[in-house]
Protein backbone atom coordinates (compact mmCIF):
# COMPACT_ATOMS: atom_id res chain seq x y z
CA UNK A 1 0.00 0.00 0.00
CA UNK A 2 1.04 3.45 -1.28
CA UNK A 3 0.14 6.59 1.32
CA UNK A 4 0.81 9.58 -0.32
CA UNK A 5 1.08 11.62 2.55
CA UNK A 6 3.32 9.57 4.42
CA UNK A 7 5.38 7.96 1.49
CA UNK A 8 6.48 11.58 0.41
CA UNK A 9 8.64 13.73 3.06
CA UNK A 10 6.40 16.62 3.40
CA UNK A 11 8.96 19.09 4.13
CA UNK A 12 11.01 18.22 0.97
CA UNK A 13 8.78 16.91 -1.83
CA UNK A 14 10.70 17.98 -4.36
CA UNK A 15 12.89 15.48 -4.04
CA UNK A 16 10.29 12.70 -4.02
CA UNK A 17 8.25 14.00 -6.65
CA UNK A 18 11.32 15.28 -9.06
CA UNK A 19 10.96 17.58 -11.83
CA UNK A 20 8.99 15.30 -14.11
CA UNK A 21 5.27 14.50 -12.50
CA UNK A 22 5.30 11.06 -15.06
CA UNK A 23 8.32 9.74 -13.10
CA UNK A 24 7.32 10.88 -9.51
CA UNK A 25 7.20 7.99 -7.03
CA UNK A 26 3.21 8.61 -6.76
CA UNK A 27 2.75 7.88 -10.24
CA UNK A 28 5.37 4.87 -10.45
CA UNK A 29 3.07 3.59 -7.24
CA UNK A 30 0.15 3.50 -9.40
CA UNK A 31 1.51 1.82 -12.38
CA UNK A 32 2.47 -1.31 -9.56
CA UNK A 33 -0.92 -0.82 -7.64
CA UNK A 34 -4.25 -2.42 -8.52
CA UNK A 35 -6.12 0.71 -8.37
CA UNK A 36 -6.13 3.63 -6.28
CA UNK A 37 -8.58 4.56 -3.23
CA UNK A 38 -9.46 8.40 -3.80
CA UNK A 39 -10.08 9.82 0.29
CA UNK A 40 -12.61 12.28 -0.10
CA UNK A 41 -14.19 15.08 1.82
CA UNK A 42 -17.71 16.21 1.36
CA UNK A 43 -17.19 19.47 -0.47
CA UNK A 44 -14.46 17.72 -2.68
CA UNK A 45 -11.67 19.70 -2.10
CA UNK A 46 -9.31 17.34 -2.91
CA UNK A 47 -10.61 17.89 -6.74
CA UNK A 48 -8.81 21.63 -6.06
CA UNK A 49 -5.89 20.13 -5.54
CA UNK A 50 -3.85 19.80 -9.25
CA UNK A 51 -1.66 16.60 -7.76
CA UNK A 52 -4.85 14.48 -7.00
CA UNK A 53 -6.52 15.47 -10.59
CA UNK A 54 -3.03 14.44 -12.33
CA UNK A 55 -3.08 11.05 -10.11
CA UNK A 56 -6.47 10.43 -10.76
CA UNK A 57 -6.24 10.87 -14.06
CA UNK A 58 -3.66 8.68 -14.71
CA UNK A 59 -5.31 6.12 -12.65
CA UNK A 60 -8.13 6.28 -15.40
CA UNK A 61 -5.46 6.47 -18.23
CA UNK A 62 -4.00 3.26 -16.77
CA UNK A 63 -7.18 1.47 -16.79
CA UNK A 64 -6.59 0.39 -12.95
CA UNK A 65 -9.71 0.55 -10.34
CA UNK A 66 -10.44 3.62 -8.41
CA UNK A 67 -12.54 3.43 -5.62
CA UNK A 68 -14.06 6.70 -3.77
CA UNK A 69 -14.60 7.14 0.04
CA UNK A 70 -16.29 9.85 1.59
CA UNK A 71 -17.40 10.50 5.47
CA UNK A 72 -20.65 11.64 5.65
CA UNK A 73 -23.66 11.59 7.69
CA UNK A 74 -21.74 9.82 10.66
CA UNK A 75 -20.44 6.85 8.64
CA UNK A 76 -17.83 6.03 5.48
CA UNK A 77 -19.72 5.31 2.25
CA UNK A 78 -17.61 3.93 -0.45
CA UNK A 79 -18.04 3.14 -4.31
CA UNK A 80 -15.62 1.02 -5.94
CA UNK A 81 -14.75 -0.72 -8.88
CA UNK A 82 -15.49 -3.56 -7.66
CA UNK A 83 -18.31 -5.86 -5.84
CA UNK A 84 -16.54 -6.20 -1.89
CA UNK A 85 -15.47 -9.69 -0.44
CA UNK A 86 -18.57 -11.78 -0.98
CA UNK A 87 -20.82 -8.84 -2.31
CA UNK A 88 -22.98 -9.76 -4.59
CA UNK A 89 -23.84 -6.93 -7.69
CA UNK A 90 -26.91 -6.24 -6.10
CA UNK A 91 -25.69 -5.53 -2.88
CA UNK A 92 -23.10 -3.57 -4.23
CA UNK A 93 -26.08 -1.36 -5.66
CA UNK A 94 -27.80 -0.92 -2.89
CA UNK A 95 -24.79 0.02 -0.17
CA UNK A 96 -23.73 2.58 -3.25
CA UNK A 97 -27.05 4.16 -3.28
CA UNK A 98 -26.02 5.72 0.45
CA UNK A 99 -23.20 7.38 -0.81
CA UNK A 100 -23.19 10.97 -1.10
CA UNK A 101 -23.73 11.54 -4.69
CA UNK A 102 -25.60 14.83 -4.37
CA UNK A 103 -22.85 16.57 -2.34
CA UNK A 104 -20.23 15.87 -4.63
CA UNK A 105 -21.64 15.37 -8.02
CA UNK A 106 -21.13 18.94 -8.39
CA UNK A 107 -16.99 18.73 -8.23
CA UNK A 108 -16.57 15.15 -9.38
CA UNK A 109 -18.44 15.48 -12.62
CA UNK A 110 -17.58 18.97 -13.68
CA UNK A 111 -13.80 18.74 -12.51
CA UNK A 112 -11.41 20.72 -14.74
CA UNK A 113 -7.63 19.60 -14.34
CA UNK A 114 -6.06 23.16 -15.51
CA UNK A 115 -7.61 25.01 -12.67
CA UNK A 116 -6.32 22.87 -9.77
CA UNK A 117 -3.85 24.25 -7.32
CA UNK A 118 -0.59 24.12 -6.33
CA UNK A 119 1.47 24.62 -3.04
CA UNK A 120 4.37 25.23 -5.42
CA UNK A 121 3.49 26.90 -8.33
CA UNK A 122 6.19 24.58 -10.47
CA UNK A 123 4.13 21.78 -9.62
CA UNK A 124 1.09 23.07 -11.31
CA UNK A 125 3.82 24.18 -14.88
CA UNK A 126 5.13 20.88 -14.55
CA UNK A 127 2.12 19.17 -14.25
CA UNK A 128 0.42 20.83 -17.14
CA UNK A 129 2.94 20.88 -19.60
CA UNK A 130 3.18 16.94 -19.24
CA UNK A 131 -0.66 16.79 -20.26
CA UNK A 132 -0.23 18.98 -23.06
CA UNK A 133 3.09 16.96 -23.39
CA UNK A 134 4.95 20.08 -23.80
CA UNK A 135 8.68 20.41 -23.21
CA UNK A 136 10.53 21.94 -21.57
CA UNK A 137 8.39 20.82 -18.57
CA UNK A 138 9.48 23.95 -16.73
CA UNK A 139 8.13 26.12 -19.09
CA UNK A 140 5.91 28.76 -17.28
CA UNK A 141 4.07 29.91 -20.76
CA UNK A 142 1.33 27.03 -20.28
CA UNK A 143 0.29 28.44 -16.95
CA UNK A 144 -0.05 32.28 -18.23
CA UNK A 145 -1.96 31.00 -20.77
CA UNK A 146 -4.54 29.16 -18.60
CA UNK A 147 -5.03 31.93 -16.05
CA UNK A 148 -5.59 34.65 -19.04
CA UNK A 149 -8.23 32.14 -20.75
CA UNK A 150 -7.93 33.88 -24.51
CA UNK A 151 -9.62 32.38 -26.72
CA UNK A 152 -8.35 34.67 -29.75
CA UNK A 153 -4.89 33.10 -28.49
CA UNK A 154 -4.32 29.74 -30.80
CA UNK A 155 -1.71 27.87 -28.41
CA UNK A 156 -4.17 28.67 -25.90
CA UNK A 157 -7.58 26.96 -27.66
CA UNK A 158 -5.07 24.14 -28.33
CA UNK A 159 -4.22 23.42 -24.50
CA UNK A 160 -7.71 23.90 -24.00
CA UNK A 161 -8.64 20.84 -26.14
CA UNK A 162 -5.93 18.78 -24.40
CA UNK A 163 -6.97 19.57 -21.37
CA UNK A 164 -10.69 18.67 -22.21
CA UNK A 165 -9.66 15.37 -23.36
CA UNK A 166 -8.12 14.82 -19.59
CA UNK A 167 -11.36 16.49 -17.99
CA UNK A 168 -13.31 14.01 -20.10
CA UNK A 169 -11.70 11.05 -19.13
CA UNK A 170 -11.78 11.58 -15.10
CA UNK A 171 -15.61 13.14 -15.36
CA UNK A 172 -16.65 9.72 -17.56
CA UNK A 173 -14.94 7.73 -14.60
CA UNK A 174 -17.38 9.34 -12.14
CA UNK A 175 -20.30 9.12 -14.69
CA UNK A 176 -19.93 5.03 -15.22
CA UNK A 177 -19.65 4.51 -11.58
CA UNK A 178 -23.00 6.99 -11.03
CA UNK A 179 -24.99 5.00 -13.96
CA UNK A 180 -26.54 1.90 -11.85
CA UNK A 181 -27.43 4.47 -8.73
CA UNK A 182 -29.00 7.09 -11.62
CA UNK A 183 -31.59 4.04 -11.84
CA UNK A 184 -31.62 2.97 -8.43
CA UNK A 185 -32.86 5.88 -6.88
CA UNK A 186 -36.80 8.16 -7.23
CA UNK A 187 -36.27 10.88 -9.10
CA UNK A 188 -33.08 10.21 -10.73
CA UNK A 189 -32.53 8.99 -14.26
CA UNK A 190 -28.75 8.78 -15.92
CA UNK A 191 -29.98 11.59 -18.38
CA UNK A 192 -30.79 13.84 -15.60
CA UNK A 193 -28.50 13.10 -12.45
CA UNK A 194 -28.34 15.56 -9.95
CA UNK A 195 -28.20 17.74 -12.73
CA UNK A 196 -26.03 16.15 -14.82
CA UNK A 197 -26.21 13.70 -17.83
CA UNK A 198 -24.09 10.88 -17.48
CA UNK A 199 -24.55 9.16 -20.90
CA UNK A 200 -23.38 12.68 -22.10
CA UNK A 201 -20.52 12.81 -19.62
CA UNK A 202 -19.36 9.46 -20.88
CA UNK A 203 -19.57 10.28 -24.74
CA UNK A 204 -17.40 13.19 -24.82
CA UNK A 205 -14.19 10.70 -23.37
CA UNK A 206 -13.45 9.93 -26.86
CA UNK A 207 -9.93 8.52 -25.70
CA UNK A 208 -12.21 5.32 -23.71
CA UNK A 209 -11.21 2.15 -23.88
CA UNK A 210 -13.67 -0.27 -21.49
CA UNK A 211 -17.25 0.57 -20.21
CA UNK A 212 -18.06 -1.12 -17.42
CA UNK A 213 -21.49 -1.28 -16.10
CA UNK A 214 -21.41 -4.39 -13.55
CA UNK A 215 -23.85 -4.12 -11.11
CA UNK A 216 -27.15 -3.28 -12.54
CA UNK A 217 -28.31 -6.70 -11.46
CA UNK A 218 -32.19 -7.75 -10.74
CA UNK A 219 -33.13 -3.72 -11.27
CA UNK A 220 -36.72 -3.26 -12.67
CA UNK A 221 -35.80 0.10 -14.19
CA UNK A 222 -33.68 -1.45 -16.43
CA UNK A 223 -35.43 -2.31 -19.42
CA UNK A 224 -35.02 -2.95 -23.21
CA UNK A 225 -34.70 0.92 -24.03
CA UNK A 226 -32.33 1.43 -20.67
CA UNK A 227 -30.10 -1.56 -22.17
CA UNK A 228 -29.78 -0.45 -25.40
CA UNK A 229 -29.00 2.85 -24.66
CA UNK A 230 -26.23 1.64 -22.67
CA UNK A 231 -24.94 -0.29 -25.19
CA UNK A 232 -24.77 2.77 -27.64
CA UNK A 233 -22.34 4.40 -25.53
CA UNK A 234 -19.96 1.57 -26.67
CA UNK A 235 -18.08 3.75 -29.36
CA UNK A 236 -15.08 2.54 -31.57
CA UNK A 237 -12.55 3.27 -29.13
CA UNK A 238 -14.08 1.19 -26.48
CA UNK A 239 -12.26 -2.44 -26.72
CA UNK A 240 -13.67 -3.73 -23.51
CA UNK A 241 -17.40 -3.65 -22.67
CA UNK A 242 -19.36 -5.55 -19.47
CA UNK A 243 -22.87 -5.38 -18.76
CA UNK A 244 -24.37 -7.45 -16.26
CA UNK A 245 -28.05 -6.97 -16.33
CA UNK A 246 -28.80 -10.46 -14.32
CA UNK A 247 -32.25 -10.70 -13.30
CA UNK A 248 -33.42 -7.52 -14.65
CA UNK A 249 -37.13 -9.13 -15.64
CA UNK A 250 -37.87 -6.40 -18.09
CA UNK A 251 -34.93 -7.17 -20.44
CA UNK A 252 -36.76 -8.84 -23.38
CA UNK A 253 -35.98 -10.41 -27.16
CA UNK A 254 -36.53 -6.63 -28.03
CA UNK A 255 -32.93 -5.79 -26.51
CA UNK A 256 -31.25 -8.83 -28.70
CA UNK A 257 -33.43 -7.28 -31.90
CA UNK A 258 -31.93 -3.65 -31.04
CA UNK A 259 -28.61 -4.87 -30.14
CA UNK A 260 -25.79 -3.51 -32.24
CA UNK A 261 -21.78 -3.69 -30.98
CA UNK A 262 -19.16 -2.03 -32.94
CA UNK A 263 -16.98 -4.39 -34.82
CA UNK A 264 -13.81 -3.20 -32.98
CA UNK A 265 -14.68 -4.35 -29.58
CA UNK A 266 -12.31 -6.97 -28.47
CA UNK A 267 -13.61 -7.94 -25.00
CA UNK A 268 -17.24 -8.17 -23.55
CA UNK A 269 -19.17 -9.36 -20.59
CA UNK A 270 -22.52 -9.89 -21.02
CA UNK A 271 -25.05 -10.99 -18.18
CA UNK A 272 -28.31 -12.13 -18.93
CA UNK A 273 -28.82 -14.54 -16.51
CA UNK A 274 -32.56 -15.45 -15.17
CA UNK A 275 -33.80 -13.44 -18.42
CA UNK A 276 -37.13 -15.21 -18.32
CA UNK A 277 -38.04 -13.75 -21.92
CA UNK A 278 -34.83 -14.34 -23.67
CA UNK A 279 -35.35 -17.64 -26.24
CA UNK A 280 -32.95 -19.72 -27.32
CA UNK A 281 -34.10 -18.43 -30.76
CA UNK A 282 -32.99 -14.85 -29.16
CA UNK A 283 -29.92 -16.17 -27.96
CA UNK A 284 -28.59 -17.81 -31.19
CA UNK A 285 -29.64 -14.31 -32.90
CA UNK A 286 -27.41 -12.73 -30.17
CA UNK A 287 -24.47 -14.90 -31.15
CA UNK A 288 -24.41 -13.54 -34.48
CA UNK A 289 -24.58 -10.29 -33.45
CA UNK A 290 -20.89 -10.68 -31.30
CA UNK A 291 -18.20 -8.46 -32.95
CA UNK A 292 -15.84 -10.69 -34.99
CA UNK A 293 -12.52 -9.58 -33.11
CA UNK A 294 -13.59 -10.24 -30.17
CA UNK A 295 -10.85 -12.30 -28.00
CA UNK A 296 -12.92 -12.74 -24.70
CA UNK A 297 -16.29 -13.27 -23.89
CA UNK A 298 -17.77 -13.61 -20.69
CA UNK A 299 -21.58 -14.51 -21.59
CA UNK A 300 -24.67 -15.82 -18.76
CA UNK A 301 -27.40 -17.07 -20.45
CA UNK A 302 -28.92 -19.08 -17.77
CA UNK A 303 -33.03 -19.27 -17.68
CA UNK A 304 -35.42 -17.85 -14.76
CA UNK A 305 -35.70 -20.11 -11.51
CA UNK A 306 -39.20 -20.92 -10.64
CA UNK A 307 -40.33 -21.81 -7.27
CA UNK A 308 -40.44 -25.20 -8.16
CA UNK A 309 -36.87 -25.26 -9.18
CA UNK A 310 -37.59 -25.46 -12.92
CA UNK A 311 -35.47 -23.15 -14.98
CA UNK A 312 -37.23 -21.61 -18.19
CA UNK A 313 -36.52 -21.04 -20.92
CA UNK A 314 -34.96 -24.06 -20.92
CA UNK A 315 -31.49 -24.10 -22.63
CA UNK A 316 -30.79 -27.23 -24.65
CA UNK A 317 -27.96 -28.94 -26.59
CA UNK A 318 -28.91 -28.44 -29.86
CA UNK A 319 -28.81 -24.44 -28.49
CA UNK A 320 -24.97 -25.00 -27.56
CA UNK A 321 -24.75 -26.36 -31.66
CA UNK A 322 -26.47 -23.19 -33.38
CA UNK A 323 -23.74 -20.86 -30.76
CA UNK A 324 -20.90 -23.09 -32.01
CA UNK A 325 -21.62 -21.69 -35.69
CA UNK A 326 -21.03 -18.23 -34.64
CA UNK A 327 -17.53 -18.30 -32.25
CA UNK A 328 -15.93 -15.44 -33.22
CA UNK A 329 -12.41 -16.82 -35.20
CA UNK A 330 -10.18 -15.17 -32.97
CA UNK A 331 -11.14 -15.71 -29.42
CA UNK A 332 -8.79 -16.43 -27.07
CA UNK A 333 -10.93 -16.59 -23.53
CA UNK A 334 -14.47 -18.00 -23.10
CA UNK A 335 -16.05 -18.16 -20.08
CA UNK A 336 -20.16 -19.67 -20.30
CA UNK A 337 -22.86 -20.44 -18.25
CA UNK A 338 -25.83 -21.46 -18.64
CA UNK A 339 -28.28 -24.78 -17.61
CA UNK A 340 -28.45 -27.82 -19.81
CA UNK A 341 -32.10 -29.49 -19.74
CA UNK A 342 -31.89 -32.31 -22.54
CA UNK A 343 -33.73 -35.17 -21.39
CA UNK A 344 -31.26 -37.34 -23.69
CA UNK A 345 -27.68 -35.47 -21.88
CA UNK A 346 -26.89 -32.91 -24.24
CA UNK A 347 -23.04 -34.22 -24.15
CA UNK A 348 -23.29 -34.20 -27.96
CA UNK A 349 -24.05 -30.30 -27.98
CA UNK A 350 -21.52 -29.59 -25.84
CA UNK A 351 -19.01 -31.32 -27.28
CA UNK A 352 -19.40 -29.76 -30.97
CA UNK A 353 -19.36 -26.58 -28.88
CA UNK A 354 -16.12 -26.79 -27.39
CA UNK A 355 -15.11 -28.68 -30.66
CA UNK A 356 -15.84 -25.65 -32.63
CA UNK A 357 -13.30 -23.35 -30.85
CA UNK A 358 -10.45 -21.38 -32.71
CA UNK A 359 -7.01 -22.43 -32.78
CA UNK A 360 -6.36 -19.27 -30.23
CA UNK A 361 -8.43 -20.30 -27.35
CA UNK A 362 -5.92 -20.69 -24.43
CA UNK A 363 -8.59 -20.28 -21.56
CA UNK A 364 -12.08 -21.97 -21.36
CA UNK A 365 -14.45 -22.01 -18.23
CA UNK A 366 -18.03 -23.39 -18.53
CA UNK A 367 -20.39 -23.41 -15.93
CA UNK A 368 -23.69 -24.80 -15.76
CA UNK A 369 -25.98 -24.67 -12.96
CA UNK A 370 -28.47 -27.31 -13.16
CA UNK A 371 -27.69 -30.39 -15.56
CA UNK A 372 -29.80 -32.75 -14.04
CA UNK A 373 -29.30 -35.55 -17.07
CA UNK A 374 -25.54 -35.35 -16.28
CA UNK A 375 -23.53 -38.83 -15.85
CA UNK A 376 -20.21 -39.20 -14.39
CA UNK A 377 -18.57 -40.86 -17.75
CA UNK A 378 -19.56 -37.53 -19.25
CA UNK A 379 -16.64 -35.68 -18.25
CA UNK A 380 -14.34 -37.81 -20.19
CA UNK A 381 -16.11 -36.31 -23.50
CA UNK A 382 -15.71 -33.74 -22.43
CA UNK A 383 -11.97 -33.39 -21.74
CA UNK A 384 -11.37 -35.65 -24.67
CA UNK A 385 -12.53 -32.57 -26.56
CA UNK A 386 -10.70 -29.85 -24.64
CA UNK A 387 -8.56 -28.44 -27.95
CA UNK A 388 -4.52 -28.71 -27.21
CA UNK A 389 -4.06 -24.91 -27.21
CA UNK A 390 -5.78 -24.26 -23.34
CA UNK A 391 -3.64 -23.25 -20.82
CA UNK A 392 -6.39 -22.74 -18.38
CA UNK A 393 -9.65 -25.06 -18.11
CA UNK A 394 -12.41 -24.37 -15.26
CA UNK A 395 -15.72 -26.59 -15.16
CA UNK A 396 -18.58 -26.28 -13.08
CA UNK A 397 -21.54 -29.25 -12.99
CA UNK A 398 -24.79 -29.00 -10.70
CA UNK A 399 -27.48 -31.37 -10.33
CA UNK A 400 -26.08 -34.05 -11.86
CA UNK A 401 -24.21 -37.57 -11.31
CA UNK A 402 -21.63 -38.00 -8.80
CA UNK A 403 -18.13 -38.42 -10.87
CA UNK A 404 -16.08 -41.67 -9.78
CA UNK A 405 -12.72 -42.40 -9.30
CA UNK A 406 -12.48 -44.42 -12.39
CA UNK A 407 -14.05 -41.62 -14.55
CA UNK A 408 -11.00 -39.02 -12.73
CA UNK A 409 -8.48 -41.88 -13.88
CA UNK A 410 -9.65 -41.39 -17.47
CA UNK A 411 -9.48 -37.80 -17.43
CA UNK A 412 -6.14 -37.66 -16.07
CA UNK A 413 -5.01 -39.78 -18.78
CA UNK A 414 -6.62 -36.97 -21.08
CA UNK A 415 -4.82 -34.27 -19.35
CA UNK A 416 -1.29 -35.54 -20.14
CA UNK A 417 -2.35 -34.60 -23.88
CA UNK A 418 -3.10 -30.93 -23.19
CA UNK A 419 0.40 -30.41 -22.22
CA UNK A 420 -0.07 -26.77 -21.92
CA UNK A 421 -2.73 -26.83 -19.27
CA UNK A 422 -1.48 -24.79 -15.97
CA UNK A 423 -4.74 -23.70 -14.29
CA UNK A 424 -7.47 -26.45 -13.48
CA UNK A 425 -10.69 -26.67 -11.77
CA UNK A 426 -13.26 -29.06 -11.73
CA UNK A 427 -16.11 -28.47 -9.26
CA UNK A 428 -19.12 -30.62 -9.04
CA UNK A 429 -22.23 -31.31 -6.63
CA UNK A 430 -24.49 -34.26 -7.66
CA UNK A 431 -28.39 -33.96 -6.80
CA UNK A 432 -29.42 -34.94 -3.24
CA UNK A 433 -29.54 -38.34 -2.03
CA UNK A 434 -31.58 -38.34 1.04
CA UNK A 435 -30.78 -34.56 2.01
CA UNK A 436 -27.05 -35.00 0.65
CA UNK A 437 -25.15 -33.98 -1.83
CA UNK A 438 -21.51 -35.33 -3.08
CA UNK A 439 -18.99 -33.53 -4.28
CA UNK A 440 -16.23 -33.54 -6.58
CA UNK A 441 -14.00 -30.02 -5.66
CA UNK A 442 -10.20 -30.12 -7.65
CA UNK A 443 -8.53 -26.77 -7.99
CA UNK A 444 -4.51 -28.49 -9.67
CA UNK A 445 -3.83 -29.77 -12.32
CA UNK A 446 -1.88 -32.31 -9.59
CA UNK A 447 -4.72 -32.83 -7.75
CA UNK A 448 -6.52 -34.52 -10.83
CA UNK A 449 -3.10 -36.40 -12.26
CA UNK A 450 -2.94 -38.42 -9.07
CA UNK A 451 -5.83 -40.42 -9.94
CA UNK A 452 -3.64 -41.36 -13.11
Amino acid sequence: MYIGAHANRQHDLGTDLGSDPSQSTSNKAMGLAEGVLLVCDIEAVVTSRIWVDYELYRTVRMDANLDIVIHANGSPHLIAANPLPNESPYQKNKREKNFPFGAVCNKLLSVELQNGDSSQEIDKIRILNTMIDSNPLDCNGVLARVEKKDIKDAKYVNDLKLFTISNAALRAEMACKSVSVSLSIDGQMYDSFYGFNLLEIIRNDKMRESIMFNDLTSLDSVTDSVFCTLVKLVGPNVKRFEIDVKGCRNITNKAIELLSLPGTLQHLLLNLGYARNITNEDLIKLMKKIPPALVSLDLDVCGFKRPDGKYLPERYGTLLVELSKHIPSKLRQLKFISTLDDEDGGLDGLVMFISALPPSITSLSIKFEVWSSFKGHMIVDIFKSLPSTLEEFSIYLYDGDYIEDDHLSMVAEEIQRLDRLRDLSIHSRSRPIDGQYKIRDFHSVSEVLSFA
